[in-house]
């Protein structure tokens, strides 16, 4: 599965991709399971995903929304034969995704380095 690929090492510890998402992008272990879920199976709605990840509906929302905001997940909303409405979910596609998490360490590396230039030296030793 893409989710247990190693994606980097570092000093010696293995890195997946899952490692990433959540450490680069602050995603949990559900939102993670919804992206991989979701990029899997094309489409779905929250029901569906719920039940294939065994997770409760309103827990799959939340992932969801995290994700859409992550910009990882896109929403569309579709009428219903009988009226009413459903949101049909989508993941970017992993190229995407590499784009998004490349751009946040970017940005992470920058705001780092900005720090540490900014920073004060520390003064040693007793005054």
């Amino acid at each position: 599965m893409l989710a247990d690929v190693p994606f980097v090492t570092v000093r010696r510890l293995n890195v997946t991709v899952r490692d990433v998402l959540r450490c680069v992008l602050g995603l949990r272990d559900v939102e993670v399971d919804t992206y991989f879920a979701l990029l899997e199976r094309g489409e779905a709605t929250v029901y569906d995903l719920a039940e294939e990840l065994d997770r409760d509906r309103t827990t799959v929302q939340k992932a969801l929304k995290s994700l859409v905001y992550a910009g990882l997940v896109t929403r569309r909303k579709e009428t219903r034969p009988r009226g009413g409405f459903v949101y049909v979910y989508k993941a970017v596609p992993f190229e995407e995704a590499r784009k998004i998490v490349l751009r946040a360490l970017d940005e992470w590396y920058e705001a780092v380095k900005d720090a540490l230039e900014r920073a004060d030296v520390p003064r040693s030793g007793p005054e």
